[in-house]
């Protein structure tokens, strides 16, 4: 095998780690430094990928400097200046994905480890944009090594430009493309900085959660014990008037019983029980009566038959008589009648 089919094969080679990296190094390049020290990029396509930083932002510039570079590879020596500006820019993270020496990769935990450290900040970010003061610790990040002059000098110019929230952003967005330590760097750096609530909230020593969480346990734990002692109470309470009514063995009053129809309903049937009495002493005595009028009647007939007899043997004639015993029975009659 020539050397120049040895050369091609090489380039394959590194095409092929900046396409299966892609994702990664977009991530992790800021595009601007490192384009000042591509010189196998034409200017023209330099613009084009700065205004494209300007439209739609860093990742989207990085894309497209990518792509450039893969469709139509440059000269030989392109990509040792590749790597070469990677790390002058300040991007040594990237140039770690795409280096041919497997003695100096990244491993996979410790990738692993610092994908969970942004995702940390990303997540913390309001709380760290609030609180940070970016001068003090942009300055302090540059000389433990963790940020560039140019990062330095854009985060300033930020802070200057928009406030402290503004710079404290871009401060977090250049410290999470920087190589893995960077995190324990940073928080020893916000311990040093007088930012140490921040310090702990990221290595997760912050208590405010669980102090939220006690109250809020506490005050359920209270809430149960009045609601079963309100229950004891209510069946305490309850048992006496059981006791009560089993002792007692009378039905509860009816709630929808009236006490004004119950005494009228009382009333009624008094006079109903009077009138009945009443009644049946007037038909005793009227009895009374008949039998009375009739045992004079009984009199009377027996008094006129000795009459007869006695006007008979006197002379007295037995037509007479009768017509007089006739009256005296219409009468009592109609007196028993009018009685009844």
């Amino acid at each position: 095998m020539s050397s120049s089919e040895c050369e091609q094969g090489r380039e394959q080679q590194q095409l092929m780690l900046i396409d299966c990296f892609r994702n990664r190094l977009v991530a992790t390049i800021q595009v601007e430094p490192v384009l000042d020290f591509i010189t196998f990029v034409e200017e023209a396509d330099k613009e084009e990928i700065r205004a494209m930083k300007l439209q739609k932002g860093n990742q989207a510039a990085v894309n497209l400097l990518l792509t450039k570079i893969t469709r139509q590879p440059p000269a030989a020596g392109w990509f040792g200046e590749f790597i070469t500006a990677l790390r002058e820019g300040g991007c040594s993270h990237a140039a770690e994905y795409v280096r041919l020496d497997t003695d100096y990769g990244i491993s996979p935990s410790l990738e692993a480890q610092n994908d969970l450290e942004v995702k940390l900040i990303d997540i913390l970010a309001p709380s760290l944009i609030d609180k940070l003061l970016p001068f003090d610790i942009s300055v302090y990040c540059f000389t433990s090594g963790i940020l560039t002059q140019d990062d330095v000098e854009n985060i300033m110019s930020e802070t200057k430009q928009n406030g402290n929230r503004a710079g404290a952003r871009k401060l977090l967005s250049r410290l999470i493309m920087k190589p893995p330590g960077w995190f324990s760097t940073f928080l020893g750096i916000l311990h040093k900085t007088e930012h140490g609530d921040l310090a702990n909230l990221l290595a997760g020593n912050d208590n405010s959660l669980s102090e939220t969480e006690e109250p809020a346990e506490e005050s359920k734990n209270v809430a149960d014990e009045q609601l079963s002692t309100e229950e004891q109470n209510n069946m305490d309470n309850a048992k006496p008037d059981k006791i009560a009514v089993e002792k007692n063995e009378q039905p509860p009053e009816d709630l929808y019983s009236c006490p004004i129809i119950e005494e009228e309903n009382n009333e009624n049937s008094k006079n109903s029980d009077e009138n009945s009495i009443l009644s049946g002493i007037s038909v005793l005595d009227l009895s009374r009566n008949a039998e009375s009028v009739h045992d004079l009647a009984e009199t009377s007939i027996c008094s006129s038959n000795d009459s007869q007899l006695e006007n008979g043997s006197s002379g007295v004639s037995g037509d007479e008589n009768a017509n007089s015993g006739k009256v005296l029975c219409n009468l009592i009659g109609r007196v028993c009648i009018e009685s009844i």
